[in-house]
């Protein structure tokens, strides 16, 4: 989440809990948890485009922002404690 929350472009893998956020966001890039070298490649075709990078910052930060901060933690919180 730190990442996300400096706006960094992110490559990860898939994974059972993250998958949900990830595959909506736009604010990653995923690998396979299984293959190495896919990931490998996921990490140098970001570091390759420029403009993909902006993308990924910029959709980190909003995603940060929107979901995962902790004042969005607080209302959400607050808002299911009714």
């Amino acid at each position: 989440m730190a990442g996300l929350a400096l706006g960094l472009p992110i490559v990860t893998t898939r994974g059972f809990l993250t998958d949900p956020v990830w595959d909506t966001c736009g604010a990653v890039v995923l690998a396979p948890a299984s293959s190495p070298p896919a990931f490998v490649h996921a990490v140098e075709a970001v570091l390759r485009d420029a403009d993909e990078r902006r993308r990924l910052r910029t959709q980190a930060a909003k995603l940060y922002a929107e979901r995962l901060a902790l004042e969005r933690t607080i209302e959400i919180l607050r808002a299911a404690d009714g």
